[in-house]
């Protein structure tokens, strides 16, 4: 797959712009794919070239990660915001039918976008992830007061306007050890770092992450309603699940979800791996073969 074609370009946005990174011919059915939260589009850089050239790949940094524009100043981030974004980006392709691929937080944005337009897509794939993280109704108020603390603290990080400065090494070592679930490769940093370094000196850098990512507001919902939402808005489409060995378990965690969403989806699959939390950056000889067939198979 070696052939395949690699473009950088820009989705216009109304708060600026969102960078796209494709490979591969743009008549092809299209295949997007959504990094987790504090990744970006070089997260898949590894994965696709194992995967079928008969596609055409669209990677994009989310706003605020890599080299897309933050989303409006001083305000809080919003999940609902992110998945505008996506709307948007996805609207500009002007494709009828698309196949999501989505790792950690992107893999939660696909399959609520997979309930909210289930029309739209054709197959959807995601590592790492099953839905949204519910919280208990007694630690909602605990949850949100946490919350509503935190991002006041990082607007006036943010206003302050002093971002660290790295030099290569820290901040490849601030990537690689920075993560909420085990570490990253060397090899598996460097295709990040290229998305998200901002040259400030000799050796000098500033990682361009939104700070206001280090808190999202979430969907607070229960368990019990994420149980009901998947009864009354299943999602539809072929579905492969792909998780980590040695991540969380969510399968567990997801127990009750899953039994509800596979009675609802007779193409749904959920497989486990050898692997951490960034196992389709870190191997992705793992994943490639498995996601290879869900997008060749046409018996799904």
């Amino acid at each position: 797959n070696i052939n395949m074609e690699e473009k950088e370009f820009e989705v216009p946005v109304p708060w600026g712009h969102i960078a796209v990174k494709s490979w591969g011919n743009e008549n092809n059915q299209v295949v997007f794919l959504i990094h987790g939260t504090s990744d970006n589009a070089g997260s898949f850089d590894r994965l696709v070239p194992l995967l079928p050239n008969t596609f055409y790949y669209v990677a994009f940094d989310l706003p605020g990660h890599g080299k897309s524009s933050c989303l409006p100043e001083n305000i809080p981030l919003h999940e609902m915001n992110y998945m505008l974004a996506i709307h948007l980006v996805f609207n500009f392709f002007n494709r009828e039918k698309i196949i999501i691929i989505g790792h950690s937080w992107g893999g939660q944005m696909g399959m609520l976008y997979s309930q909210f337009y289930p029309e739209r897509v054709l197959k959807l794939v995601i590592i790492e992830a099953v839905y949204f993280s519910p919280i208990s109704l007694d630690y909602f108020k605990q949850c949100t007061t946490e919350y509503i603390d935190k991002a006041i603290e990082l607007l006036g990080k943010a206003q302050a306007n002093k971002p660290p400065v790295y030099t290569f090494e820290k901040a490849k070592n601030a990537i690689i050890h920075g993560r909420m679930y085990g570490k990253l490769k060397p090899e598996a940093a460097e295709p990040l770092l290229k998305r998200c370094l901002k040259s400030v000196g000799d050796d000098q850098y500033h990682i361009t992450n939104d700070l206001r990512l280090k808190t999202k507001h979430c969907l607070f919902v229960e368990m019990e309603f994420c149980v009901e939402l998947i009864k009354e808005h299943p999602v539809t489409c072929p579905l492969l699940i792909i998780v980590g060995k040695d991540s969380t378990p969510l399968l567990e965690y997801y127990k009750e979800f899953l039994k509800v969403l596979k009675n609802a989806n007779n193409k749904c699959t959920t497989m486990e791996v050898e692997g951490n939390h960034d196992v389709h950056n870190n191997s992705p000889e793992l994943v490639g073969p498995p996601i290879n067939n869900f997008l060749t198979s046409s018996n799904l």
